[in-house]
């Protein structure tokens, strides 16, 4: 903790914009209020409100109004949202490693995405912060910390509930026939797994009595569930992560 504390004070004199909060004067002086409007800050006092051009929004940024497309990096929106509402919450852009899915919990970023089976609890009086990564290499921040950087919380959610995915549907025979038959191209076996659609969460069984035959006399539907959502055609079982053949193997349609 100790050390964590001497990182904190080294990190808030040597790069400031990372003590950026709604509603608080930050080094550059300027306080943002919304998403486009601020005040400038004059000793105790804050002068204004001032608004920024249709297209802007207030930042961290010296320049104080940014475009949207601007915003990266080390810029940020202060006072903006991402699509969750709640801040960097389940937010995976610009490369994070890990980010927050709730105030006390942490979450590792695959392929650009939250994962919603590999997470974690923060320690015991600590808050999840999914810019502290960049600085820090954790998103598990003493609450000291918190306050004293100005942080603000990424998740407003105390507990991760994860979506509820509707159940799903079973291709008829005659669907499976067609996955087979697709799936079947450049494979010199009999029988095989193939994925039913591009979740690469439901699966069709392959059977066929010669590799020549291009009709399968045995087949079955099948899916996987949480905490293992997802099919491994190669290795023919469900796993935690989304496997490495699904961009290339699954057919681009979602469903039946």
């Amino acid at each position: 903790m100790v050390w964590f504390g001497i990182i904190v004070v080294l990190t808030v004199m040597g790069i400031a914009e990372v003590a950026s909060q709604c509603g608080v004067c930050m080094p550059s002086r300027v306080s943002c209020e919304t998403e486009s409007t601020y005040h400038i800050c004059v000793g105790d006092q804050k002068i204004g409100p001032y608004t920024c051009e249709a297209d802007e929004v207030c930042t961290n940024s010296p320049n104080v109004c940014e475009r949207r497309s601007n915003i990266q990096g080390s810029i940020r929106n202060v006072c903006g949202v991402n699509d969750n509402g709640n801040g960097y919450c389940e937010d995976c852009s610009n490369d994070h490693l890990f980010t927050c899915a709730s105030r006390t919990q942490g979450a590792r970023c695959v392929n650009g995405v939250m994962s919603t089976t590999v997470l974690f609890d923060c320690g015991e009086d600590e808050i999840c912060v999914t810019e502290a990564y960049e600085i820090f290499e954790t998103v598990c921040v003493p609450k000291c910390a918190f306050d004293f950087i100005g942080y603000n919380v990424s998740c407003n959610n105390e507990v991760y509930t994860p979506p509820t995915l509707e159940p799903p549907t079973t291709p008829t025979l005659l669907e499976q026939q067609g996955i087979c038959k697709d799936a079947a191209v450049g494979k010199s076996k009999r029988f095989f797994f193939a994925y039913a659609d591009s979740s690469c969460r439901n699966y069709v069984y392959c059977e066929r009595d010669s590799v020549t035959n291009p009709y399968f006399i045995s087949t079955f539907a099948g899916s996987c569930h949480s905490p293992n959502p997802y099919f491994n055609t190669a290795i023919e079982r469900c796993q935690a992560r989304v496997p490495e053949n699904c961009r290339t193997d699954a057919p681009t349609t979602e469903g039946f």
